[in-house]
């Protein structure tokens, strides 16, 4: 372990109908596209949901070992009925056993795609494991009411090891009405295992939405001392204060005082920035 230093699915009868399928899912995009060029971002991301579960089960079931796919389809035909939070706990845990931790390996056609349903963020680091729990995160969530999906997700994050943390830390921009889970992000913020922490702040839009200043800031600096590319924090430019500049300074003196060099990366967040470049 390496530490840090101190929504309903598309309808059921698509494969049988698939020009109407089709027809209804340009739709839900045209809408929803209009939103996100309104600057509606979360409306945008809350009516390409439906289509996002599925694009995920789909790009899921390409990465998923032949040897594996019959748990894969037999966990996914479960949550088509009621989902059961202790069975699909097993399942979320048994899926690194079954998917391994293969980098995910996203062709053109697959990020073009997941970009038309919002996802404009980086995949890079994800492997097999994550993504198949995100799939099954994002297609439970379709059919859990909103107090089912809590009790669902806290599970998995609090009783979980750090591979299945870092899952549902991908999955929280993806869930509906991802605010509600502010307490458990600021908690990964906090985690001094890196690869957890890592999860939240890199290739990740939760924390630009949804932290406050007092939080991200903080979040920003321990991604510097962790030697995490800036170039990762998604959002990071919209979010750049007074206060991150004061402490990027801060930071820039501490190291100096001490006759440590100073990191590339946090010229970015200070006023000397352009005369550093």
């Amino acid at each position: 372990m390496t530490l840090l230093p101190a929504s309903p699915l598309l309808p059921h009868d698509a494969d049988e109908c698939p020009s109407i399928a089709a027809a209804e899912a340009a739709g839900v995009l045209a809408g929803a596209a209009r939103r996100r060029a309104e600057g509606d971002v979360g409306d945008f991301m809350q009516l390409a949901r439906p289509l996002l579960a599925a694009g995920m089960l789909d790009i899921a079931r390409r990465r998923v070992p032949a040897e594996a796919r019959d748990w894969f389809e037999g966990e996914i035909a479960t949550l088509g009925g009621a989902v059961e939070a202790r069975r699909f706990v097993a399942a979320f845990v048994a899926a690194a056993r079954h998917a391994g931790r293969v980098p995910i390996a996203l062709d053109i056609d697959e990020r073009s795609s997941l970009r038309a349903l919002g996802i404009t963020w980086s995949l890079q680091a994800w492997q097999a494991d994550e993504l198949v729990r995100v799939a099954l995160l994002l297609t439970a969530a379709a059919r859990l009411s909103r107090e089912a999906l809590d009790n669902v997700v806290e599970r998995c994050y609090r009783g979980g090891d750090g591979r299945e943390r870092q899952a549902v830390l991908r999955a929280l921009p993806l869930l509906p009405h991802p605010e509600r889970f502010l307490t458990l992000a600021l908690d990964a913020g906090r985690s001094m295992t890196r690869p957890v922490f890592e999860a939240l702040a890199c290739d990740n839009p939760y924390p630009a939405v949804h932290f406050h200043e007092i939080h991200f800031d903080p979040m920003v600096m321990k991604a510097i001392a962790a030697d995490l590319s800036l170039d990762r924090v998604v959002g990071l430019t919209g979010r750049v204060t007074t206060e991150l500049m004061r402490l990027a300074r801060a930071y820039v003196a501490e190291r100096r005082a001490s006759g440590r060099t100073v990191p590339p990366e946090v010229w970015r967040l200070t006023a000397e920035v352009w005369s550093a470049a």
